[in-house]
């Protein structure tokens, strides 16, 4: 499995002499603490980047020195807990082995800017001044209604009452009173153009009327000026200090990382074609038909911009109001007419392009210089926009290249120019269909269409047209395109499973699923995990959202393994993998060519499918995949240009609007008009008000505050060590007399009971709940709660955490107990737990395997103090083994760090490797588009 993040050796290594690599995060930040304090560091843990060796260490023997305990398996020498040592500083070689390559570099990361300086400093500085803070009276009334439109929590934490109780009402008081609202409702209001379908020139001939007649009307397009937009969001001085006028080379050491678009090459290639001092506006859309209401009826078809200029944690963030929107696009919908599918969606697609060119209209001539970095839309909608055909409609389904979709199941490298789609060469195409078309070659034309999917564009009329090559940059999305393709995997997976028959040929598949729902309901509760209990596949989910489709994959390779073919399970592997590491933060060259290898493995072990693929695996999702490692070098990490920001935003800009509707068939208007007044009335508030302050999209370098935790839902009762010994299978009283023995007195391996220090110990108190709070390298705030409740919401519940003893031993444990001590005056919060010991052996998912170590001393109970407590983890049951023989546990369980990315970071587990003899190809005498298409919206 590959790990994220960046390696985890001391950053100042030449001044304590410590060049080993730590085993986790938190080993590193103990020793940072104690060895460097008051000292800045680089911060290097909060990028999210990749290491290399990865899943390359191996172990040749199976013994393991665990915090002391020497265990061979199963087996313990007879030892006490005496001997883990906290001072020790030596680790055997069988344990943990270090690479002789060099440390990763740790370095701050630092930039190359590209090009000369648009804009001298000395305006700069005159530009970030601080402004006043006051709320003039006309401020005021504008802060009312804002309360109400739930604009102004970033500005105004006080109580007020709306005196008028209309939109209406309230811009009629302030606009009388103040001009600058005035102007920037003549320059932002939406405008409202009604579509002449008998106008447009790709439109079907003689359906114009019935196309009116099923949509009620008219198309009618509310937008603004995109000009104005781009102008508005690059001078609002809220964001002066975030906005980047020129990209930059990053660097982390020696080594180019990716993270926002300025560090692609996409505007780095394009600065270097500009004149000195040019500006290059890098235009950011989204678009995405929506639902308003709950009654499935009222839609709306918002069109978004923000601008790439805007660094990535501003941009789509509500209450800076980077993100804009531009336009709302007709609503065009054959309903249930199932009579029209002939024509009615090239219809749609002449209307909608015919929208486009209306919007781009004051980009027709070159007058300035903006740029179309990126599009943000599902597969349907790029279609649309690329003016292509879906999947089996067409030879060459992909909006972006001209892949063949018989090929869709294979790694296409998008570094390859040659593969893109070009707006000149579909321009050619399309005026030799209409030729063809005069020429009534009505048979080529057809061929040709069905090969190239040729139409007439909306983009074609910017001027000059490079800047806006919708094949360029419509862009990866990790919401629908990886959950799109998880769940055709859950599918074929199912399929698979449901045609399972027995040694009599009886077929068992049902029966087998039912058992996959029973292990994924009887999961523990883990952080922020869902609870499937109706079943693992994604048929069994109704309407699922995209987290809910992501914590399913976490479990789902847990829940089905052993049932399923060991290439199929490989398969799934490689996948979960390929979304971690393509929904990173920042990106090392190095890791994109790891991700390109992870993604190839997929291809290869995903031919297990293609008889249980409705499309035999040649989907375009499918296919899109091959383009993460592109778009991340060309725009950075795809977090910040996911249609999740889209997603999210058609909250404040559909949902919220649509509230303030009567529901007609004009809605779409009021909401136009709705959404001007919220914007404007933001605009009016925020200008008077300081920028955000600077900072670097970087982490800077920091100072590491101390963690803290905090022990809560004490049990009521007196506890003694009587009451306790009295309650647990083994002797309390001697586990904790051997643990302060160890670690209060100092003593190494005390044999004898009597030489041991005597407890005096007259109440004990116990917790159930352990609140940490910590901080990473770069600074964050992480909070974990840590419960010992065995059913929490009648569910069973059983937490276990990472304990580390010192920089190098770490060992896993399921929580009993927190307890509370006075020990010769001072204070002690301690953690009873059970041991759970690494197993080194590979497993087909991947997954670190743990067994509990019963038959070491105190049936693998141990005490450990609370601040040795360094995350909790998921450990999970290996369904494929039973019960131990007079035990409640398991013979072996997996430790699944596949639910989040720090677990991840430290995974141990072994991929096992798969043998040639028993891969199984792919049949290449099977073609797509004889199949239907199985791809829908996710």
């Amino acid at each position: 499995m590959t790990k994220i993040l960046n390696g985890k050796c001391c950053p100042k290594a030449s001044s304590c002499g410590r060049s080993k690599e730590f085993p986790t995060l938190r080993a590193l930040r103990n020793h940072i603490r104690s060895y460097h304090p008051n000292e800045t560091i680089p911060a290097f843990g909060g990028a999210r980047t990749f290491i290399e060796g990865h899943n390359a260490k191996t172990r040749n023997t199976e013994e393991y020195n665990i915090g002391g305990l020497f265990l061979n398996h199963e087996t313990a020498s007879p030892v006490t807990i005496n001997n883990i040592n906290p001072s020790m500083d030596y680790i055997d070689d069988d344990i943990m082995e270090y690479d002789d390559e060099p440390l990763p570099n740790t370095e701050i990361l630092r930039e190359e800017l590209i090009g000369d300086p648009p804009i001298s400093e000395e305006w700069q500085d005159n530009g970030s001044e601080e402004q006043t803070k006051e709320l003039s009276e006309n401020e005021m009334q504008i802060a009312k209604f804002a309360m109400d439109a739930m604009l102004s929590t970033r500005h105004y934490a006080i109580p007020v009452q709306i005196r008028y109780k209309t939109l209406q009402g309230i811009m009629d008081h302030v606009t009388k009173a103040n001009n600058s609202l005035v102007c920037y409702n003549i320059q932002q209001a939406l405008e409202t153009v009604t579509i002449d379908v008998y106008k447009i020139t790709d439109f079907p001939k003689g359906k114009e009327q019935e196309f009116l007649k099923i949509i009620h009307g008219p198309p009618i397009l509310e937008f603004r000026n995109i000009h104005k937009v781009c102008e508005m969001i690059f001078s609002d001085p809220i964001l002066w200090n975030v906005t980047r006028l020129s990209p930059s080379k990053v660097f982390r050491g020696n080594d180019r990382v990716y993270n926002d678009i300025y560090s692609g090459d996409f505007w780095i290639d394009l600065q270097e074609k500009l004149p000195p001092g040019i500006i290059a506006l890098m235009i950011m859309l989204a678009s995405d038909e929506t639902l308003t209401s709950n009654n499935q009826r009222q839609k709306a078809y918002p069109m978004y911009l923000k601008l790439g200029n805007t660094m990535g944690q501003f941009r789509d963030k509500e209450q800076f109001g980077a993100s804009k929107l531009l336009a709302y696009l007709p609503i065009i919908s054959p309903g249930k007419r199932k009579d029209v599918n002939s024509w009615f969606p090239i219809a749609k697609r002449a209307i909608i392009h015919k929208c486009i060119s209306l919007i781009f209209e004051p980009y027709s001539e070159d007058s300035c210089y903006p740029v179309l970095a990126t599009y943000m839309a599902d597969y349907p909608e790029m279609c649309l926009l690329a003016g292509t055909k879906q999947s089996i409609k067409t030879e060459r389904a992909c909006p972006c290249c001209e892949t063949k979709t018989a090929d869709f199941h294979l790694l296409c490298s998008y570094q390859d120019p040659e593969i893109f789609r070009t707006p000149q060469r579909m321009i050619d195409l399309y005026r030799h269909g209409r030729s063809l078309v005069r020429l009534r070659q009505k048979g080529l034309m057809e061929d040709m269409c069905k090969e190239y999917s040729i139409n007439l564009s909306g983009f074609w009329k910017v001027k000059p047209i490079e800047r806006f090559n919708i094949h360029r940059v419509l862009v990866a999305d990790e919401m629908h395109q990886l959950m799109g393709v998880y769940s055709h995997l859950s599918f074929c997976c199912e399929k698979i499973i449901l045609a399972t028959t027995d040694e009599y040929d009886i077929n068992i598949g049902t029966e087998i699923k039912n058992k996959i729902a029973e292990r994924a309901a009887s999961l523990p509760t883990y952080k922020h995990l869902r609870h499937f209990k109706n079943g693992i596949f994604v048929s069994d989910l109704k309407n699922p959202t995209n987290s809910e489709l992501m914590d399913n994959m976490w479990i789902f390779l847990i829940c089905i393994y052993d049932y399923l073919p060991e290439q199929a399970v490989l398969c799934v592997r490689k996948f979960i993998d390929f979304v971690i590491q393509a929904t990173g933060r920042e990106y090392k060259e190095f890791a994109l060519k790891e991700l390109d290898e992870t993604l190839s493995d997929y291809y290869k072990y995903s031919a297990i499918f293609e008889n249980e693929s409705p499309s035999h695996m040649r989907f375009p999702k499918n296919h899109m995949l091959s383009k993460y490692s592109s778009d991340i070098m060309k725009h950075g990490s795809i977090m910040w240009y996911s249609t999740c920001h889209s997603e999210r935003q058609h909250k404040r800009d559909c949902k919220r609007p649509a509230k303030r509707t009567n529901g007609h068939s004009n809605y779409t208007q009021q909401m136009a008009r709705t959404i001007h007044y919220y914007d404007a009335l933001q605009h009016e508030m925020t200008e008077d008000y300081e920028a955000i302050p600077e900072r670097s999209m970087y982490i800077d370098p920091v100072q590491l505050p101390d963690p803290s935790y905090t022990l809560s839902s004490r049990l009521r009762g007196c506890h003694t060590l009587k009451s306790i010994n009295n309650k647990k299978p083994f002797n309390f009283e001697n586990l904790l007399k051997s643990f302060l023995d160890t670690y209060e007195e100092g003593h190494e391996a005390t044999q004898y009971r009597r030489n041991m220090p005597s407890l005096n110990i007259n109440e004990i108190e116990v917790y159930q709940t352990l609140n940490i709070i910590d901080y990473e390298t770069d600074g964050q705030k992480v909070s974990e709660t840590i419960r010992t409740h065995k059913v929490f919401y009648n569910r069973e519940r059983m937490d276990y955490v990472i304990i580390l003893y010192d920089d190098d031993v770490q060992v896993y444990g399921s929580v009993d107990m927190f307890f509370r001590i006075v020990y010769k005056g001072a204070i002690l919060d301690l953690c009873l737990a059970q041991m759970y010991i690494s197993i080194d052996q590979e497993h087909v998912t991947g997954l670190e395997i743990v067994r509990p170590a019963l038959n070491s001393n105190y049936n693998g109970m141990f005490i450990a103090y609370v601040h040795q407590i360094d995350r909790g983890i998921s450990i999970v049951k290996d369904f494929k083994y039973g019960k131990r023989s007079g035990s409640d546990l398991h013979y072996q369980y997996l430790v699944n760090t596949d639910t989040d990315r720090f677990s991840f970071i430290n995974s141990k587990g072994r991929l096992k490797v798969f043998p040639d003899e028993m891969y199984q190809g792919w049949k290449t005498d099977i073609c797509a588009h004889d199949n239907d298409d199985d791809d829908d919206d996710n």
